[in-house]
């Protein structure tokens, strides 16, 4: 199994660079950027978005919109 590193680069005062294991960034900080606090949230909000697509295009279903 590969080993996939994700890493926090701290750029000073309140910020922190994100990068996941391809290298896509996020900007952690304050006051503009994403609050850490917000990203677990966001996750699973992406996650469970993600699934209920993937499961409506399974089912042939058409889909307009969907907001979490």
């Amino acid at each position: 199994m590969p080993i996939e590193t994700v890493t926090a680069t701290w750029l000073g005062e309140q910020s922190f660079l994100l990068k996941d294991h391809k290298g896509f960034p996020i900007l952690m900080a304050q006051p503009e950027g994403v609050l850490g606090a917000d990203l677990l949230p966001l996750s699973l909000i992406g996650c469970a978005a993600w699934d209920v697509v993937s499961i409506l295009r399974k089912q042939k279903q058409p889909i307009l919109r969907c907001e979490v």
